[in-house]
């Protein structure tokens, strides 16, 4: 008489306390506290109405270029100095334009907030380009004579998929994080329609396993995307961080990160997809008003340009766990509903 007793007796042991396993019981049987396998559901309106949140962010940097030649041995300390760039051989100035992704997750009262991360939103003031000298392996490494400064003149920033592309202000950075909180005033015309906080709750990052499926949401190269990953290296770091093997490319950093949980087959935010592994490439390049279709046969006679590159290890993505925003969040004064407590 006592065998009946014993399905509920077993699923007592396992649903998950403070401390306890992170498996639930289910009507599929135990079940890791998010899935580890595609969701059972259809969750394409879910994630619809998630993107209604999700924005892209952009920001660009005018800069002003002074160029010195190698003959005036211009030194670091030098460039602090006013009177150098007089010196300068050439002028002449460039724009740069960084694209990510931000997430709005309040949008009370006359301003929405988003978060992304710290580097998308980043522009130096300041760029340093050293001329090259070889060092005692033969190998070029930078030489102790100044080739240019980049000096930031103007910057521009965007919250673009609102009305207007609005422009943002930077509330809160943590470059360690990586972790920026953006704040974009609002009109009437604005709200409530236009601008819409997401509804997803904040989940557990530390409750993420060996193969833990997940979204992510984003624009990568500036296409509004949702792909999908699994997570490897759970609890990587003190604020539970994981890596991803998701084929992310430029635009995807700030991407939101969702769970499906075991129980519910409810998704819930457990990070911001940050950056992938890459490695430096450089090629010699002419100048590019000398590349005429033309000409293509001809010798090449004009300067060359050294650039430097970067090639992307395309599947394996680093995260912001959501760990880690909500507690750049809550130095601002800001506690999201639903956010579980921080450890």
């Amino acid at each position: 008489m006592a065998l009946p007793a014993l399905p509920a007796l077993f699923a007592l042991l396992l649903v998950p306390g403070g401390c306890g396993p992170r498996y639930v019981v289910t009507e599929r049987g135990p079940q890791a506290f998010y899935q580890t396998g595609q969701p059972i559901r259809d969750t394409s309106a879910e994630l619809e109405r998630i993107f209604r949140s999700v924005k892209r962010v952009q920001v660009t940097g005018y800069y002003e270029t002074f160029r010195f030649a190698l003959r005036d041995s211009i030194t670091a300390p030098a460039v602090r100095d006013r009177a150098t760039y007089r010196r300068a051989t050439e002028r002449y100035t460039f724009d740069h334009t960084k694209t990510g992704t931000g997430t709005i997750v309040s949008a009370a009262g006359v301003r929405a907030l988003l978060v992304t991360n710290e580097h998308v939103i980043n522009l130096p003031d300041t760029i340093v380009v050293y001329y090259r000298e070889d060092g005692p392996d033969g190998r070029p490494q930078p030489g102790r004579f100044v080739e240019s400064v980049s000096v930031l003149t103007n910057d521009r920033y965007l919250v673009v998929g609102v009305p207007d592309n609005r422009p943002f202000t930077v509330l809160a950075r943590d470059r360690a994080a990586d972790v920026a909180v953006l704040a974009v005033e609002l009109t009437d015309a604005l709200r409530p329609d236009a601008v819409a906080a997401l509804g997803t709750p904040p989940g557990q990052a530390g409750r993420l396993v060996w193969g833990s499926f997940v979204y992510v949401v984003g624009y990568p190269r500036g296409f509004q995307m949702v792909t999908r990953g699994i997570v490897s290296e759970p609890n990587r770091s003190r604020d539970h961080g994981f890596l991803l093997d998701g084929l992310f490319n430029r635009g995807i950093s700030g991407g939101l990160i969702l769970a499906v949980r075991g129980d519910s087959n409810a998704l819930e935010w457990v990070g911001l997809a940050a950056s992938a592994s890459a490695e430096a490439d450089f090629a010699l390049l002419p100048e590019a008003r000398a590349l005429e279709e033309e000409n293509l046969l001809v010798p090449y006679e004009g300067r060359l340009y050294l650039q430097r590159t970067q090639r992307i290890d395309y599947g394996i993505t680093f995260t912001v766990p959501v760990d880690a925003v909500l507690r750049v969040l809550r130095e601002v004064g800001i506690t999201l509903p639903g956010a579980p407590a921080l450890e």
